[in-house]
């Protein structure tokens, strides 16, 4: 996520009014304005152009003819001073992600803007989240531990970062064997998942059971529950 997203997870997180989880921000913290070219180019400049009749081809009808420059105006701080650019919104609970900030969010970027702080604004906390977050990144500490979502994610993002580009055999055997492979790594995987919800094991030959694996949706709902339980005035349904 980026710009007006870290804007708003970091007022959350700033003022205390809920826990934030995820992965670190894009770190978009930059305000640009597009400025067509055809508006600062001489009209005797346009003239020498257009008699040239230089004109690129693959300019979509309607888009500036002679391209446009993006300048930074200005850059978004958080109320407590600290810019969302380069380091975007650190959550405070960490979900492992695929793509990492460092290589590809804003920080990535050569000409990027660096990060900075400014004077705190004059703003009042609605709450002190502190002891919650730590009661509920212990609980969600412990239970990734036996997650089997949580394995399986960790698996395909060490696998997907180690061989980043996707190879794919052109001789027959071997793509069949790697296929063969895949199918069968994916028919474990869910027939683990079923054998601890007490069901059925996949056959083969028979089409795939309907089965949700989503650690990210699965873990973030089990936060919530967590909140719910140990900090709400109300027990869950």
């Amino acid at each position: 996520s980026a710009s007006a997203s870290e804007i708003f997870a970091g007022a959350i997180q700033d003022y205390g009014r809920g826990i934030i989880l995820g992965s670190q921000s894009y770190g978009k913290g930059t305000v640009q304005s597009a400025i067509d070219m055809s508006r600062v180019i001489s009209p005797t400049s346009r003239l020498l152009l257009k008699a040239s009749g230089e004109k690129d081809p693959d300019t979509p009808e309607g888009a500036p003819q002679y391209g446009q420059i993006n300048i930074t105006l200005g850059k978004f701080y958080r109320v407590n001073g600290s810019s969302t650019q380069h380091k975007g919104v650190t959550p405070d609970i960490v979900f492992p992600s695929q793509f990492s900030a460092e290589k590809f969010g804003e920080s990535s970027e050569k000409s990027a803007l660096p990060w900075d702080q400014i004077k705190s604004s004059n703003f009042k906390k609605v709450a002190d989240l502190s002891a919650v977050d730590k009661k509920l990144e212990t609980l969600h500490e412990a239970r990734i531990k036996n997650s089997l979502e949580y394995k399986y994610l960790k698996e395909d993002i060490e696998e997907a970062q180690k061989d980043e580009d996707v190879k794919i055999s052109l001789e027959l055997n071997k793509f069949k064997k790697e296929k063969d492979d895949n199918l069968k790594k994916n028919r474990d995987r869910i027939n683990a998942l079923l054998k601890l919800q007490g069901k059925p094991a996949w056959e083969e030959g028979k089409s795939q059971p309907k089965i949700d694996l989503d650690f990210v949706k699965d873990e973030s709902a089990k936060v919530m529950t967590d909140y719910i339980i140990n900090f709400g005035t109300k027990k869950p349904l």
